[in-house]
């Protein structure tokens, strides 16, 4: 904290750092010292590539399988997905939709960096449901369908907490 204390009051800063400036603070630190900026990594994670390696990734750790329906489910928008998830047996489990993109006249924002995980159905043995969750993040729409969907770095942490819970 000291050498970002001392950094920002060489760049004019001239109160002690609270608790909300260090973010920006170790961001101008970072750039000046290393020439980083995070934007830079955006090539690295386009989001289908990192999407279906976060799928395929708790498929191995937790034995489970998705599969995308695309047909015969009702979707407020065309950029939602519907996902089925399945046991090792084949059996079904739960579903979740996943709404990736900003939509600023449509959709629920408060910041580019939010999300949301919600219940859409709880799970009812009486009932014989299973649960169905919506994940709905504020992600940059694509601009084309050639160009791919670049996430930063904490973008791709969001998503990975979000499915997470």
């Amino acid at each position: 904290m000291s050498s970002l204390q001392e950094f920002a009051e060489s760049r004019g800063f001239d109160s002690q750092l609270e608790a909300w400036d260090v973010a920006y603070w170790r961001r101008k630190q970072k750039r000046h010292l290393f020439n980083f900026d995070e934007t830079q990594l955006r090539e690295y994670f386009p989001f289908d590539h990192v999407f279906v390696s976060l799928l395929e990734l708790c498929s191995d750790l937790f034995g489970i399988s998705f599969e995308e329906v695309a047909d015969n489910v009702p979707k407020w928008h065309p950029d939602v997905r519907f996902f089925n998830i399945f046991d090792a047996s084949g059996e079904y489990l739960a579903s979740f939709y996943l709404d990736p993109f900003q939509r600023p006249s449509e959709k629920l924002q408060t910041r580019s960096d939010s999300a949301w995980s919600l219940g859409i159905r709880s799970r009812s043995d009486i009932a014989k449901m299973l649960p169905i969750t919506n994940l709905v993040f504020n992600f940059t729409p694509p601009t084309s369908e050639e160009e791919p969907v670049l996430l930063t770095f904490a973008e791709v942490t969001l998503l990975f907490q979000k499915v997470r819970k």
